[in-house]
């Protein structure tokens, strides 16, 4: 499929099924892309992706420490069970 991002053109390989979650990202991009651009009009469109580039990894970051933290609790909630089952 085609993406368009930060007024860039790419091609990009999908399953199907995953279509829908592409165009939102892609469309949640644009739209931090173009706020960013009008907020801040002296800086490079270069600046502004690395800007939106960078807000999204920090999203991804703190996502992925929230999930090992959710997996943690789950398999020491898991190993209590399991416990209590012994007894």
């Amino acid at each position: 499929m085609k993406l368009s991002v930060g007024g860039e053109t790419f091609t990009h390989t999908v399953n199907f099924a995953d279509q829908n979650r592409v165009r939102d990202v892609e469309k949640d991009v644009n739209d931090l892309y173009t706020k960013w651009r009008k907020r801040f009009p002296g800086m490079t469109d270069r600046t502004v992706m690395a800007m939106v580039a960078y807000q999204f990894a920090t999203h991804y970051k703190e996502l992925m420490a929230m999930y090992e933290e959710a997996s943690r609790l789950a398999s020491e909630c898991l190993g209590l069970i399991e416990e209590s089952s012994a007894d």
